[in-house]
């Protein structure tokens, strides 16, 4: 399930993601795209961490998010339908999987690595059910069969069903797939070693347990990012506990559907049972969809209550993908590096803004405050580099093609030059704290000057912005480059400025030599702005 799964989000790359950032018209078509995606992906898991990331970068709102993550627990029914059609009612197997798997290799000697991610997706395929055979086998071993025993002989209580149900969860959460968790649970019905009652207990287990990788996954993200996760843990643990009471009245229902409106027999069988599963894998679901999908609101409401907000860094950025270890192809690592590159861009404009303020700042308390904001800044950058430089480099030790090893030093030297800028941003603030103490005064002239350059760069980062935002080859220079040659146009006035002043006697020496200093500094600034807007093209 693994290979098979990577290999597909291999071949789609980032398109997965525009599907579900397409989610915020409406919550119908956030559902859509949510069980679009996850039946397409066979990962509820890999759907609800693209959802989870997009939150974190403000993207989706936390109520859009909740309509994915909905429709990707309908989604992750999809592969419980395959293995119960494929692997049980029409006995696919080694027999089968072999000259299947023998047509995907030629796949993987070819020169294209999408017609390579072709070949893995065919052989996880055959693969999945020659491994459903040796399932079969492994699950009768006699020690297990005490532990299945134990199970059928105390399943007649509540508080057997909520064992029961946590067992499930445990073998999810250990499994790390909801789909694999649910296959072994078809076998164990398939091979009539647990009854239909028990397996259908383990399901809802299973369905708990995948609330776990979820808040661990989103442990990396910030506040927006756990609260999304919780609405998927509000969602999971709720509808369970709803469907554990009423199973007992459920059960029926799903026989009646299976023997009479599907006819694949009943769900007391060997070859009904796995159908059995996936029907109430899959009603249960959309029934749960159905009913929270008019409450995701208050979901979102739970979720923000549930989840403080530590203040400061938890409402700022995080990386998501790096820990995450679900989005593993190239391709889509370095598209994820790409809007973390945005993020960083856009970190470094809120470094100009606060120097701004912090030009004109007489108070003390409020001047110390901004030159900690910049200090807290300049360790964000900090992090950011050495964060995503480990993440390319990582990316970097696998099977690259020429052109992904183009793409990672492009994005390797973007990281570097925004990381100069953070660096610089607070050798000023560091200027303006030693002119504070030393009582020394510009004169409005100066601030005149400094304001201009840095209103200019404000222009220029937002022209980097757009050029880090954009597809890197549809992006031209032309912008970045007049601006760049305004800044150095505006420097340059500034220098013959500050040596009439010094002259005249306008200023002393040390505000001319914080002054230039400040002056000196905007523009090697610009210099680094311009260099990322080259490097996006390629030409830096």
């Amino acid at each position: 399930m693994k290979m098979m799964t990577e290999a597909i989000q291999k071949v789609l790359g980032d398109s997965l993601r525009r599907i579900i950032e397409s989610s915020t018209e409406n919550k119908f078509k956030g559902i859509f795209n949510g069980f679009f995606t996850t039946a397409l992906i066979q990962s509820s898991s890999a759907t609800i961490v693209v959802a989870v990331s997009l939150v974190n970068v403000g993207i989706l709102t936390l109520i859009e998010s909740g309509s994915v993550i909905l429709g990707a627990n309908i989604g992750t029914t999809v592969s419980s339908w395959m293995i119960a059609v494929l692997g049980f009612k029409m006995q696919f197997n080694m027999s089968a999987a072999v000259p299947l798997i023998a047509v995907g290799v030629p796949f993987l000697f070819a020169k294209k690595r999408k017609v390579k991610f072709i070949g893995e997706i065919i052989i996880g395929f055959a693969i999945v059910f020659t491994g459903l055979e040796f399932l079969m086998h492994a699950v009768s071993h006699p020690n297990l069969l005490e532990i299945y025993s134990f199970l059928q002989d105390n399943n007649d209580s509540i508080f057997s069903c909520t064992f029961i149900v946590l067992i499930g969860a445990l073998f999810s959460f250990a499994l790390q797939s909801t789909a694999v968790a649910i296959a072994l649970t078809q076998t164990l019905a398939f091979t009539g070693i647990i009854p239909i009652e028990t397996a259908l207990e383990l399901v809802l287990g299973h369905n708990l347990g995948s609330i776990i990788n979820t808040e661990i996954t989103a442990l990396a993200g910030n506040v927006h990012a756990k609260r999304a996760a919780r609405i998927h843990s509000v969602f999971n643990v709720v509808s369970v506990i709803w469907a554990s009471l009423f199973l007992t009245f459920i059960i029926p229902k799903i026989n009646f559907i299976s023997e009479n409106i599907l006819g694949t027999g009943s769900i007391y069988s060997a070859f009904g049972a796995p159908i059995g599963i996936a029907i109430f894998h899959t009603t249960y679901n959309a029934i749960n969809v159905l009913i929270m999908m008019w409450f995701i609101p208050y979901l979102a409401q739970i979720a923000t209550k549930t989840v403080k907000s530590k203040g400061g860094m938890d409402e700022e950025y995080h990386l998501e993908f790096i820990d995450s270890g679900l989005m593993t192809s190239p391709e889509i690592s370095v598209s994820e590096a790409k809007k973390e590159l945005v993020k960083f861009a856009q970190l470094t404009k809120a470094m100009n803004d606060t120097f701004r303020h912090l030009l004109k700042e007489q108070e003390n308390d409020a001047f110390e405050n901004l030159v900690t904001q910049m200090r807290k800044y300049e360790d964000l950058t900090d992090n950011f580099d050495e964060e995503i430089t480990n993440f390319l480099t990582k990316v970097s030790q696998g099977e690259l093609t020429e052109e992904n090893s183009f793409e990672i030093r492009r994005l390797l030297s973007i990281v570097g030059d925004l990381e100069q800028i953070g660096d610089i941003f607070y050798g000023m603030a560091l200027i303006m704290e030693r002119k504070k103490e030393s009582k020394v005064w510009f004169i409005q002239e100066q601030r005149d000057h400094l304001n201009v350059l840095l209103d200019k760069l404000d222009k220029a980062f937002d022209a980097m912005i757009k050029n880090l935002s954009t597809e890197y080859v549809e992006v031209s220079l032309s912008e970045a480059r007049e601006i760049e040659n305004e800044i150095d146009s505006l420097r340059d006035n500034a220098q013959n400025q500050h040596l009439e002043s010094m002259e005249k006697g306008d200023y002393s020496y040390r505000s001319g030599m914080y002054y230039k200093d400040l002056f000196s500094n905007c523009e090697r600034i610009g210099d680094y702005i311009i260099k990322v807007s080259e490097a996006v093209t390629g030409k830096h």
